[in-house]
């Protein structure tokens, strides 16, 4: 997830930064969750063939958040136990893998398939497209269960269901160890940020109520002092009005806000901010828009009647953060949100 997240930041594109040749296929998200499975079981059928089994917990997950794209991955050694036998006994078709997926509620099954993919090569960490397989069950039931996923080897009958093309070969990039299994859920949550700034500035308006009654019983003097302080603070922070309308540096800080608790990194990121004069007549470095040309001239017209065009952020860039949350690190993608351009509008 760290790989994935600095990939993130460098190419601004979850299909880049995931790794994933285009025919993968991600559909659009901004919200990645990676599962590891617990300790690998290692198990033999009646022809002596060790396979693998994989188990994933998944837990609640917000009600707003729809998957998308659901993959498993696994990295194939050259050199361990599942290779040890001989590939045309344990392994006769090179071509394919076959994979049982089973999905688990509380531990009672609601759903079995068995796939069959097509591998790139060994030695290569694997990308299996799943979400046919588990994409209802995670969506409906909002989480709150298990994913089991096993290699179906020589000798385990099962209903097969050709998906060549639901396989994809990740860019060796990043280090993993051997036999190492993981769930990635790419998933759409855009209600996320408007949710945790709702609950947030009604937390902040109870507090401030709160705070109002406790200022009431103190003295008017020392109101008087904390308020010329306030207001000194408040000209120190504020940029000069009187520089035409440009890009300046603005910095968040998640610790100052009260997020600081569950967003893992960045605590504070440059946002940016778009400041100064819209001047009348407007030029055209301000790239202003028409309304904007049509107001400053009405302006010149009218100087005491129109109000001059605002200086905005006309270009805006996603950032990606890294969230704390119960048992697992999220990374999520927020859109328009570190200002690049400014003008007049």
């Amino acid at each position: 997830m760290i790989d994935l997240f600095k990939d993130l930041r460098r190419e601004e594109s979850l299909q880049n930064s995931s790794g994933q040749l285009r025919k993968s296929k991600i559909r659009p998200s901004d919200t990645v969750r990676s599962y590891s499975a617990k300790v690998p079981r290692l198990k033999y059928n009646k022809h002596g063939c060790p396979k693998l089994i994989y188990v994933f917990d998944i837990p609640k997950l917000p009600i707003h958040e729809q998957t998308n794209t659901v993959e498993f991955r696994v990295f194939y050694p050259s050199a361990t136990t599942t290779s040890a036998l001989p590939r045309s006994s344990c392994r006769p078709n090179h071509r394919y893998r076959h994979w049982t997926v089973v999905v688990k509620q509380n531990g009672v099954r609601l759903h079995k398939s068995t796939q069959r993919y097509r591998p790139v090569r060994d030695n290569v960490y694997e990308v299996f497209n799943i979400t046919k397989a588990v994409n209802f069950w995670i969506n409906s039931k909002h989480g709150n269960i298990s994913i089991v996923v096993r290699e179906r080897l020589r000798g385990e009958k099962d209903d097969l269901r050709d998906t060549d093309d639901d396989i994809s070969m990740a860019q060796q990039k990043h280090n993993v160890r051997p036999g190492e299994g993981l769930l990635v859920l790419y998933s759409g949550n855009s209600h996320f940020f408007q949710d945790i700034y709702q609950r947030f500035t009604a937390e902040s308006q109870q507090v401030s109520r709160q705070r109002q009654r406790r200022h009431s019983s103190q003295s008017k003097s020392k109101r008087r002092r904390q308020k010329r302080k306030r207001k000194k603070k408040v000209k120190q922070d504020v940029l000069n009005k009187d520089l035409p309308c440009g890009l300046y540096d603005y910095y968040i800080d998640f610790n100052v806000i009260g997020w600081g608790e569950w967003i893992v990194f960045p605590k504070r990121f440059n946002a940016h901010l778009c400041s100064g004069n819209c001047p009348s007549p407007i030029t055209m470095d301000l790239n202003p828009t028409n309304h904007a040309m049509l107001r400053s001239l009405m302006k010149l017209k009218q100087p005491d009647v129109t109000l001059l065009p605002c200086c905005v952020p006309t270009k805006l860039k996603p950032i990606s953060l890294l969230y704390l949350e119960p048992e697992e690190i999220v990374l999520r993608q927020h859109a328009d949100v570190v200002a690049e351009e400014c003008g007049c509008r």
